[in-house]
């Protein structure tokens, strides 16, 4: 987020992509299920990509202890999808782009076919990743 605010306060400022710059969005975003020692939390991590430029990255230690990897990869996956939207918000508030299909690179199958499939089995994660059901329907 730092990395965004320096550039939307620096507007002014211009970044040349060559004519063969595509504006692809790829996403990669991972977790980490109870591996900090001694609270057990959730660390999250993801990394944005408009064409072959790195626009965002972040890792954060989130507040909260999961129960399963893959309820750790979602929450990680939803907090992805809310940045994703921040960012494409404030790049069409500069100028006005057209992105093409926004790909999320995440190693779990299980929350992929979670998201997909079994949409109400988790209520306590229902909130989280609601995010996730508008991206992917």
């Amino acid at each position: 987020m730092h990395l965004w605010n320096y550039v939307v306060s620096t507007k002014d400022k211009c970044i040349h992509l060559s004519s063969e710059s595509n504006l692809k969005v790829n996403c990669y975003v991972d977790a980490s299920w109870a591996t900090t020692i001694p609270d057990r939390k959730l660390v999250t991590g993801y990394l944005i990509t408009i064409g072959s430029n790195i626009n965002l990255w972040r890792t954060t230690k989130q507040g909260l202890v999961t129960m399963s990897a893959m309820e750790a990869e979602l929450i990680a996956l939803s907090e992805l999808v809310k940045e994703i939207i921040r960012c494409l918000e404030e790049v069409s508030n500069v100028r006005c782009l057209v992105f093409e299909k926004i790909i999320i690179n995440c190693d779990n199958q299980a929350g992929t076919h979670f998201i997909l499939i079994i949409k109400s089995l988790y209520n306590h994660v229902l909130c989280e990743i609601s995010w996730l059901f508008k991206a992917y329907t």
